[in-house]
């Protein structure tokens, strides 16, 4: 996996433990990841 994609797997994975480690925000927040690939011109 290249360096920057690994960071943001790393963010993501910091975010949603921090999430599951809060019962409220476990039970009450949904979070979307949405991904834009860009154009190449």
């Amino acid at each position: 996996m290249n360096k920057t994609l690994q960071e943001c797997d790393d963010y993501v994975g910091l975010l949603l433990k921090a999430i599951d480690d809060n019962e409220y925000l476990k039970q009450n927040l949904n979070v979307i990841i949405t991904a834009d690939h860009g154009m190449h011109a």
